[in-house]
């Protein structure tokens, strides 16, 4: 994460659960490592926000917003849910139907996959334990009407910031997403431990 005792122009965000790992000059103790990130430029950077392009919104096979008007995906740690433009919301719903299994491997929420077309073969994908919560009640959709210059907004809240460990390259302006490693990672008297929503309770590191 640095080159000698130089730190990268970059921070990284690992959330797991109620907590978060905030790292400053590179990829930190929590940060997974099971695949190198995808990068993507920042799109619109005269907006001053951390977002990037989305080409489409699809679930399983199904397209459910090809985006021709143009999307594009803001970062929020503040939001809990997925944020997506309101015109979108009843075929995104109807789409991503999920049950809830009790028994061996078909234990838990399931459902098609969420994706969020990055191009180039890339998607960001949200399980439906993701997207539903893991008690698999209702989908955890935020309707967007943000007005005049939003339009295709998609707000990243914490469904994909807990799924995605993110660094942000503040000196290349891009940003790479890592899915995230399946394991507890301790930050202080906290372990990044659990599944549930909420607000996130950082630990903040420099490396």
């Amino acid at each position: 994460s640095t080159t000698g005792d130089r730190l990268q122009p970059q921070f990284t965000l690992a959330a797991r659960g109620p907590w978060a790992e905030l790292t400053f000059g590179g990829p930190g103790a929590a940060f997974s490592r099971a695949s190198p990130p995808v990068w993507r430029d920042v799109a619109r950077v005269e907006d001053g926000y951390w977002q990037v392009r989305i080409h489409s919104i699809r679930v399983g096979n199904i397209t459910v917003d090809h985006c021709e008007q143009g999307c594009r995906g803001i970062i929020d740690t503040g939001a809990a849910r997925l944020g997506v433009p309101a015109a979108t919301v009843p075929k995104l719903s109807a789409a991503i139907t999920a049950t809830m299994g009790t028994t061996g491997s078909g234990a838990g929420c399931s459902g098609p996959d969420l994706q969020l077309d990055l191009g180039a073969g890339e998607a960001l994908k949200l399980r439906a334990a993701d997207y539903y919560g893991p008690s698999c009640n209702s989908p955890r959709l935020t309707p967007l009407n943000l007005g005049e210059g939003f339009e295709g907004v998609i707000v990243l809240g914490l469904s994909v910031l807990r799924r995605y460990d993110t660094i942000f390259d503040w000196g290349a302006l891009r940003v790479g997403f890592a899915l995230n490693a399946p394991r507890a990672v301790r930050l202080g008297s906290g372990a990044l431990l659990g599944d549930e929503g909420g607000a996130l309770t950082p630990s903040v590191t420099f490396v």
